[in-house]
């Protein structure tokens, strides 16, 4: 964990915009993976993005929202990772991430939903907990009823060539320590790169316009015919709260 001057320090060289020259001047025993910049020309970087995925590595990787880890979400032990690298508490869930829309039905109950919610809340950053299906992976969230699946905006197109690519879910989570904040820039999470099989980098001016207020995903549960639940408020909450309301549903306080 981060000392208070290395945070200091940290925060300057983010402020200042020197924060890419230090990710790819670090000494080579700090990092065994990959950091890759990604360019828009990313056929490349979506390969080895899947070689670790297949190799039940970690990978990190930008998000409409904050920073994410993530692994196939098929690979037990690869999930199993997951809470470990993070020291995450093995009872709190993983969403998984799907590569559009019509895939969500695949992995979640939505036969009771209202035609077209699905599509007016998604892509974006919000992440709908359904019923989940016997098809998930059991050893994903083990005596979990529900699930919560993302489908990402398009803001960072990255992660949607990753997880069509790959044609399975993705176990996602923010790349963090637990109970740490959440991290925009991936200087914020060196501590546990080399934990991961690769870092995979979007341009400065893209995480300079991204999510300043480090703010998850809302959180809503459609797990319940005709109600709405929200679990956690991130971004994007006022407009899914106007979505679901324009849709009939009610609201559980």
């Amino acid at each position: 964990m981060w000392s208070r001057l290395v945070k200091n320090e940290l925060s300057k060289k983010l402020v200042s915009g020197n924060w890419m020259s230090l990710l790819f001047n670090l000494p080579d025993k700090m990092f065994a993976g990959n950091i890759v910049q990604l360019n828009g020309n990313d056929s490349k970087a979506v390969s080895l993005a899947i070689d670790c995925l297949k190799n039940g590595n970690i990978i990190a990787i930008p998000t409409d929202t904050v920073y994410g880890l993530a692994v196939d979400a098929s690979n037990s032990s690869a999930v199993a990772s997951l809470y470990t690298v993070k020291e995450r508490d093995i009872s709190k869930p993983l969403a998984i991430c799907v590569k559009n829309v019509s895939e969500i039905e695949k992995w979640g109950v939505t036969k009771d939903l209202p035609s077209g919610l699905l599509k007016s809340l998604l892509p974006g950053p919000v992440t709908v907990l359904l019923n989940r299906k016997e098809r998930l992976n059991p050893d994903l969230n083990p005596g979990v009823k529900k699930v919560g699946i993302r489908v990402p905006g398009m803001t960072y197109p990255f992660i949607h060539l990753v997880t069509a690519a790959l044609g399975r879910p993705l176990a996602l989570t923010s790349a963090n320590l637990s109970n740490e904040p959440n991290c925009i820039y991936p200087e914020e999470f060196r501590v546990l790169w080399p934990k991961l099989g690769a870092v995979f980098v979007t341009s400065v001016k893209q995480l300079e316009e991204t999510n300043k207020s480090r703010e998850g995903s809302t959180i809503v549960d459609l797990s319940v015919v005709g109600n709405f639940t929200i679990t956690r408020r991130g971004i994007a909450y006022i407009q899914t709260l106007e979505i679901l309301k324009k849709y009939g549903l009610v609201e559980n306080v």
